[in-house]
């Protein structure tokens, strides 16, 4: 039967001989009941057509129409006739050759290696038809490989395949067939994305050995639902040491150990981008017209291929500033130098098998940023962010507070678990709303908001990255999240040199501007650096307005509407001079505020102050 159903596809002369025994001229494939006219057994080949005969279970052959089997047409699969007749053809699953590999010739521990050596010698003189060997870890941290060696072990070819290609009975009979032929043994991934039946089945027929690999959290219901015993295979967790050994095996050799290691700490990249990233480096280099390429261009490389996922939740700062845009104190710099420290060290100081392992530190890095608006809180992070060559990704609140009970919690863990696994760090800006004190519970609110501050206070004890929380109101952050904060860098209000060293790194060079006097602009007047900030993108845009180069009364006129906007009594004579030509400018001394509203909010014609005194 399977000759006959094959032959018609490739000879005219036999697709007209099967039609006349079929005594239908219009049907040239064989029908099942055509053997009895060759006095073959009609029952038993019957018996190999219906149900879990061989001839459908391995999906040689598919029966087409309606009516009895004895009746209906059997064709053959387009992938099996080709082999009847010695043709060249394109099997469904491809096939891999695989070299014997040695254990210890993996990137893995050497514990690993050794787990891997004892159960190849575990598997000599099984039957194949009943080893299944699951190899459960972290994503890309070569868990194929093992894979690949354990089964190089027992035969010589291997097809791999996605769980999420096996979504029917036909797909997992097919690649049952395929194994059998090629004599391979057979390797899923992600096997938790195949039906529950499909999987079953796949376990109970193969006729392989059958390895997976899958994470921990999805291989266990799996093992639940069949009857094969499983061996199990631990890959090592894909951190920093893990990193290092892919990264060093991968790796041109004129790169040096010291930026390899810089660069695994930095990206939580698995074996196909590291294998991307020399080659972008390369490209980079090139595009530069260097011949080969540096630490910078391997960086920039694995920045490009970086995927992130956070969808609207939070946004990428861009890391315009350097350390010499800001003023600080030398307590806040100091803090800051801490946080730049553990971003370059602390995984080789504090993981495992570091000097600092026994503190039992944890991985991550939790930052408090506290201070007045204005102070340079967000800027000191996208420095820091910069000195380290960290991605800096600031929280949306508004994605992840949710009214519906749980649901910021979920998103809570989402935000954390995609920082964790794209190697980024976050930053809280108003973190007070969400990391506030925790508070004596009166009602249903009181009880469910405490739990969205306990549920905050798990996810940054486990998380393995860099977080900063910046708020005006230190006082409100609940004291289990204080425990936790190993920096704390204050921004206040700066003083008058302070403020002087802010106007003079903000305006243009000396040969740019005209007659400007920082000192009478920056020592009387409290302002913080955001406002000198905007003062002086005020005075720019007077100054371009009117064609003329940045000059002290396009400063003063910038200073005065600040002081406004925040509407702070001040003393304006030490800038009379400047006063008459400066447009709506009071002519006084004074700048008064009413109930934290400057006069001129109360019916002033025309001018944005009211002169006083």
């Amino acid at each position: 039967m399977l000759f006959l159903a094959a032959v018609v596809e490739i000879n005219p002369r036999a697709a007209r001989m099967v039609a006349l025994l079929n005594d239908n001229g219009g049907r040239s494939r064989p029908v099942a009941g055509v053997v009895a006219d060759w006095e073959g057994d009609a029952r038993l080949l019957i018996e190999r057509l219906a149900g879990d005969g061989p001839l459908t279970r391995h999906a040689l052959v598919s029966i087409e129409g309606d009516g009895p089997i004895a009746t209906r047409t059997v064709v053959v699969d387009a992938t099996i006739w080709p082999l009847l007749f010695d043709l060249e053809r394109q099997p469904p699953f491809p096939v891999e050759t695989l070299e014997v590999a040695a254990p210890e010739r993996l990137e893995l521990p050497g514990h690993v290696q050794a787990e891997v050596a004892r159960v190849i010698e575990g598997l000599e003189g099984q039957d194949p038809a009943g080893i299944f060997v699951a190899i459960v870890g972290d994503e890309e941290v070569g868990r194929g490989a093992i894979a690949r060696t354990v089964a190089s072990s027992l035969n010589r070819r291997a097809i791999t395949v996605a769980g999420a290609a096996l979504q029917t009975p036909a797909a997992v009979a097919a690649l049952g067939r395929e194994a059998m032929i090629a004599e391979a043994a057979v390797i899923v991934a992600d096997p938790d994305a195949m039906p529950a039946e499909c999987w079953r089945r796949l376990v109970a027929e193969l006729e392989a050995p059958l390895f997976t690999v899958a994470d921990p959290d999805r291989i266990k219901p799996l093992l639940l639902a069949t009857s094969r015993p499983a061996i199990l295979i631990a890959a090592p967790r894909r951190d920093w040491a893990q990193r290092i050994r892919m990264w060093r095996a991968r790796a041109p050799v004129d790169w040096q150990p010291e930026a390899i290691d810089d660069i695994a700490d930095r990206f939580d990249f698995g074996n196909a981008r590291i294998d991307a990233a020399p080659g972008l480096a390369r490209a980079e280099a090139r595009a530069a017209g260097r011949p080969a390429p540096d630490a910078g261009d391997a960086r920039l490389a694995c920045e490009r291929i970086r995927d992130t996922r956070f969808g609207s939740a939070a946004e990428r700062l861009e890391l315009a500033f350097d350390v010499n845009d800001i003023v600080l104190r030398e307590e806040t710099r100091r803090e800051l130098d801490l946080a730049i420290a553990w971003a370059r060290h602390g995984a080789r100081l504090f993981g495992e098998g570091g000097p600092g392992a026994s503190l039992h530190a944890g991985a991550g890095l939790a930052c408090l940023f506290t201070g007045p608006p204005g102070t340079g809180k967000t800027m000191a992070a996208q420095i820091v962010a910069r000195q380290v060559d960290y991605a800096l990704y600031r929280v949306d609140l508004s994605q992840v507070v949710d009214k519906y009970i749980g649901e910021g919690e979920k998103r809570i863990s989402s935000l954390f678990k995609e920082a964790g696994r794209s190697r980024v760090a976050l930053f809280f800006d108003e973190a007070d709303a969400l990391f506030g004190k925790r508070t004596e519970v009166r009602d249903s609110h009181d009880r469910y908001a405490n739990i969205a501050v306990d549920h905050m206070l798990q996810e940054i004890e486990r998380f393995p990255g860099w977080t900063i929380l910046a708020t005006n109101l230190s006082g409100n952050i609940d004291n289990a999240f204080m425990r936790r904060i190993r920096v704390r860098a204050d921004f206040p209000a700066p003083g008058p040199a302070d403020r002087v060293a802010i106007w003079e790194r903000l305006l243009p060079p000396l040969d740019a501007r005209r007659d400007i006097v920082v000192a009478l602009l920056a020592e009387p007047y409290e302002l913080v650096g955001g406002e000198i900030r905007n003062a002086v993108y005020t005075a720019h845009l007077l100054a371009a307005s009117e064609g003329e180069a940045l000059a002290m009364r396009h400063c003063v006129a910038g200073l005065t509407r600040e002081l406004s906007k925040s509407g702070r009594v001040a003393d304006l004579g030490v800038l009379a001079p400047w006063l008459p030509d400066v447009p709506g400018a009071p002519r006084g001394r004074v700048i008064r505020a009413v109930g934290g509203v400057s006069e001129s909010a109360l019916g002033g014609q025309g001018a944005s102050y009211r002169t006083a005194g």
